[in-house]
């Protein structure tokens, strides 16, 4: 690797990438995508169906969410 590959821009893009594949790992590894399957489900809801930590489970939705894999639709 040269310098320039080593810039705190490409350290960034690529430790964003990381958190990126743990997000997505752990949304598998719970069956987040089955558990919500077709359902508009707040948190509170798949984190109950889950049987997961609410706050956990909220901070995992907003990451899926923000990597485009899950849709945000406002409160019914």
């Amino acid at each position: 690797m040269t310098a320039g590959e080593l810039s705190a821009e490409n350290l960034l893009r690529l430790s964003g990438s990381y958190w990126k594949v743990c997000a997505l790992h752990a949304g598998v590894k719970l069956d987040l995508f089955t558990a919500i399957g077709k359902e508009r489900l707040s948190p509170e809801e798949i984190a109950e169906k889950l049987s997961v930590d609410r706050r956990g489970i909220t901070m995992l939705l907003n990451a899926l969410t923000a990597m485009d894999l899950l849709t945000h639709i406002n409160s019914r």
